[in-house]
């Protein structure tokens, strides 16, 4: 996945992705892991340090292309 585009805001910022099946969507970024609706991949939009071994923080993380 990759974020291909941001919209700032007042309140809640909102990440245009290109997932890698070529899906793109819209994902609020007070939510940490972004869901493709197409193929169900799932990445982080943010990197945790140091990562963890298992659980949601340990999601690979997107490019940012922005």
């Amino acid at each position: 996945m990759s974020v291909i585009d941001v919209q700032w805001t007042p309140h809640v910022n909102v990440l245009m992705i290109e997932c890698d099946c070529g899906y793109c969507f819209v994902h609020l970024t007070c939510y940490s892991a972004a869901k493709c609706q197409r193929c169900g991949r799932m990445e982080l939009w943010h990197s945790v340090e140091p990562r963890p071994i298992e659980g949601i923080w340990s999601l690979p993380v997107m490019e940012l292309w922005v």
